[in-house]
């Protein structure tokens, strides 16, 4: 598959009803914050109405406090209303998330390996649908004596050959500190060093070499 192609979809039918009721519930919140809006100015326009008249000394004092008191409490008002407001957005976008993940496209070039789950099939929650192998995760391990070590360092290119499949380039990512014994399977004609340090090198195009197949 192509990077972008649609690798499978899920019928969207009960994620899109969550998601227009979440668009509903932030589309109320907001309205609420408009009305919360337009209480903390009234509220905050009586009490400096209030207090120019207080200081005139045509206002009494108990009644600007109770102004006082309206102004405050139309102010949290509000402050509460943002945060629905925020909260609901959040579950909007939780909720279109969930209708977006019910179609599912490839991140990345690759090979379907194995495919979990059939159309017609219901699906639980995290379960895997298919299983991807993509060709920039493809890599090949080889040992070298300390002879040859400074003649592929990291960053060389290294062309890697097996039965039936073209020639292809590689480039080694991966060269190890520590030396290691030989491996008891090692796909080699010719009889090798006991003492050898592992190299890897990724394969960054897309190859007909396969996983688990021995190459030269």
């Amino acid at each position: 598959v192509a990077q972008g192609t649609t690798v499978f979809r899920i019928d969207p039918y009960r994620q899109s009803y969550e998601a227009q009721s979440a668009r509903a519930t932030q589309a109320a919140a907001a309205h609420a914050v408009q009305q919360a809006e337009a209480n903390a100015t009234l509220a905050e326009r009586n009490y400096q109405r209030g207090a120019a008249l207080e200081a005139q000394g045509f206002y009494p004092r108990a009644r600007l406090d109770a102004d006082r008191a309206a102004r405050d409490a139309a102010n949290a008002a509000l402050a509460e209303a943002r945060r629905q407001t925020g909260a609901a957005a959040a579950q909007t976008g939780l909720a279109q998330t969930r209708v977006n993940d019910t179609s599912n496209t490839a991140p990345a070039a690759g090979t379907v390996e194995q495919i979990f789950h059939r159309p017609g099939e219901v699906v639980a929650a995290g379960a895997p649908i298919s299983a991807r192998w993509p060709s920039s995760n493809m890599k090949v391990r080889f040992f070298f004596p300390e002879s040859l070590l400074s003649q592929y360092p990291v960053g060389t290119r290294v062309i890697i050959h097996c039965d039936g499949c073209r020639d292809t380039q590689a480039q080694v990512s991966f060269v190890a500190i520590q030396p290691q014994f030989t491996p008891p399977v090692i796909y080699s004609l010719d009889q090798r060093e006991k003492l050898v340090f592992l190299v890897e090198a990724r394969i960054g195009a897309a190859s007909d070499v396969r996983p688990g197949v021995p190459v030269d």
